[in-house]
């Protein structure tokens, strides 16, 4: 698979969310199977009305650490950008989301670049579906999901 140090992911699927909430506790990626646990910078053009960018990737799936868009429906091309600080190859990614499924599109295109914030290419359209696993006190996984 191709190797980038930056990462996009927009063009969500139109999936009617749970009460038109974007919810997140937490994304996850895999570099060549292993998880990537510290080194990754977030921004979006996302305006949040609870947490921030940063909540994506700190490691923390608690309820109390979201990043909450309502009306997502309303959002003009939403977009996150992952920085990794260095080149990576992402070979699986998992979703972390609140309260009752779903609380995230479908599914998404996921983009690569040498160069941040510009230069993307699609490296694949990521399937997360519209069932996620509990993991308990109201967190939900999309589990580790292939990028293909």
């Amino acid at each position: 698979g191709a190797a980038h140090r930056y990462w996009r992911i927009d063009q969500f699927s139109a999936t009617a969310l749970d009460g038109d909430n974007f919810d997140l506790t937490e994304i996850r990626f895999w570099d060549k199977g292993v998880l990537v646990t510290s080194g990754i910078t977030c921004t979006s053009n996302l305006p949040y009305g609870l947490g921030n960018d940063s909540v994506l990737v700190d490691g923390t799936t608690d309820q109390a650490n979201r990043a909450l868009v309502n009306v997502w429906s309303a959002r003009p091309s939403p977009r996150i950008d992952f920085d990794f600080g260095q080149v990576r190859q992402i070979t699986h990614i998992e979703i972390r989301s609140l309260y009752t499924q779903p609380r995230f599109p479908a599914s998404f295109v996921l983009s690569g670049s040498a160069i941040n914030g510009s230069n993307y290419g699609r490296v694949a359209t990521v399937t997360v579906g519209t069932s996620f696993s509990a993991l308990g006190s109201n967190r939900y996984t999309s589990g580790q999901v292939p990028v293909v």
